[in-house]
């Protein structure tokens, strides 16, 4: 980070340059370090949406409780005719279009409601890259 720091041209060299990392170290990655890099947090779900359906990309993180295992990431993809998010009688939106890989895939979807708010996760936030 101190060569981008100085503005300096970086090569993509892996185990030197570039790691692999987790969805654990992407959230805390996106937290300290996200909005040097054009990244948003967001804190509703409405907003979120939004920017999906505007072409934004949008995400929720969940960081783990336990570091060892593995948080989770799904993008919030662009409402279509066939497929929306889920909104409450006020039009709120209460689960946004998702898309996922990993145990479960799906193309477009909402998962288990709330996901981010389940007992295994410390934390978890949107994010939009527009």
């Amino acid at each position: 980070m101190l060569a981008l720091d100085r503005g300096l041209a970086v090569s993509p060299l892996i185990g030197d340059t570039l790691n692999e990392v987790r969805a654990n170290d992407l959230f805390r990655w996106l937290r300290d370090h996200g909005p040097r890099f054009g990244w948003r947090r967001t804190g509703t779900l409405g907003k979120l949406q939004q920017a999906a359906n505007q072409g934004a990309v949008a995400l929720i993180v969940a960081r783990r409780k336990e570091d060892g295992r593995s948080g989770h990431i799904v993008a919030v993809v662009p409402e279509t005719e066939d497929w929306r998010a889920r909104r409450d009688s006020s039009g709120e939106v209460t689960s946004p279009l998702q898309s996922q890989a990993g145990a479960s895939n799906f193309r477009y979807g909402h998962g288990r409601p709330r996901w981010w708010l389940g007992d295994e996760f410390a934390e978890s936030a949107y994010w939009i890259h527009a």
